[in-house]
């Protein structure tokens, strides 16, 4: 699996970074079993005290799985 985790106005630490590709290891694991690819974005807006996340993953065979979610801090 080859994820990488991007952080815009922040930085993403080793810690957090690591946090991120456990669970999506873990969850990918469960439901593929070839190797997945993808982008994860981690987005802090201090204009309007905004969090978003933004992942891609292709997960084989044209699949793309996309999510976004965001948080009010």
């Amino acid at each position: 699996m080859h994820v990488l985790i991007q952080g815009k106005h922040f930085d993403v630490g080793d810690a957090f970074r690591g946090y991120i590709a456990d669970k999506l290891q873990e969850t990918c694991g469960k439901y593929f079993n070839h190797t997945v690819q993808g982008d994860v974005h981690l987005i802090k807006d201090s204009h309007h005290h905004l969090y978003r996340s933004d992942i891609s993953l292709a997960v084989g065979n044209g699949i793309l799985l996309r999510a976004t979610a965001e948080e009010h801090e």
